[in-house]
């Protein structure tokens, strides 16, 4: 079975501090964070840069130009699985009673998704094991507590350090 999400908007994640991609369905019952690298962030950048210089031009996509030339439109866009942290996605092209899948990174899904305006179907054992972080990864622990400590020295008033009994 298949959730039908959709693109609800871009955060970044307290704990981790990781960028996020969350996918929500129509009701707000599910809501998938799908966290990002620094690479991933840069193709969805990109992508809504070029879209947004595409509208102020008056010029035409040249993938979307391209599948309409040989008669093919971008049919779904799915992730099918979640192994050892990362996600397996997919973009299903149809067309002439002919039909392709081509495996993709999960944000050139997202770009897809974004793209084409399509919702992202998203298998039911992602949707359960997703939502789940290991906080017992000590390496994630070690980070996140040695850049809160940082923050915290960098951002603390020399004013304020009176305030404190010793």
């Amino acid at each position: 079975m298949y959730h039908r999400l959709n693109i609800h908007g871009f955060s970044l994640d307290s704990l981790s501090q990781r960028p996020m991609v969350l996918l929500k369905d129509g009701d707000g019952k599910v809501t998938l964070p799908l966290w990002l690298n620094k690479l991933d962030v840069l193709t969805v950048v990109a992508e809504l840069l070029n879209r947004e210089l595409l509208n102020q031009g008056g010029r035409r996509d040249l993938l979307g130009s391209f599948l309409r030339q040989i008669g093919m439109d971008v049919a779904s866009v799915t992730i099918d699985s979640l192994n050892d942290g990362l996600y397996a996605a997919s973009v299903r092209f149809e067309g002439a009673g002919e039909g392709v899948t081509m495996q993709v990174r999960p944000s050139e899904a997202i770009v897809a998704a974004m793209r084409f305006n399509l919702p992202v179907m998203v298998a039911e054992e992602v949707v359960n094991r997703a939502t789940v972080m290991d906080l017992q990864d000590e390496q994630v622990l070690k980070e996140n507590t040695a850049r809160r400590l940082t923050e915290f020295l960098e951002n603390i008033d020399p004013a304020s350090l009176g305030k404190y009994p010793m």
